[in-house]
């Protein structure tokens, strides 16, 4: 289930990038936020055999992160055209 929702962020963060530029603080402070939760649990080893899990479920926030903001910055309309 959590894979689902790392797969989510990237689509809610995309939309906030395209739609909504003003809450763009939203869309950091959730993902980038969800990332450190999963590193934090990886360093304080919350549970021993998840801790690969936690590793890669970090990663995976972040990339989607990045890959958003990458698909945003090239589908965003220029603002001075006439």
């Amino acid at each position: 289930m959590i894979r689902f929702a790392v797969f989510i962020f990237f689509f809610i963060h995309l939309a906030i990038l395209l739609k909504a530029r003003h809450l763009r603080w939203l869309g950091h402070l959730t993902g980038w936020g969800t990332c450190a939760l999963f590193i934090g649990l990886y360093v304080f080893q919350v549970e021993e055999n998840s801790d690969l899990v936690f590793l890669i479920m970090a990663t995976l926030t972040g990339l989607s992160m990045l890959a958003a903001e990458f698909v945003a910055a090239a589908l965003k309309k220029p603002e001075n055209s006439s």
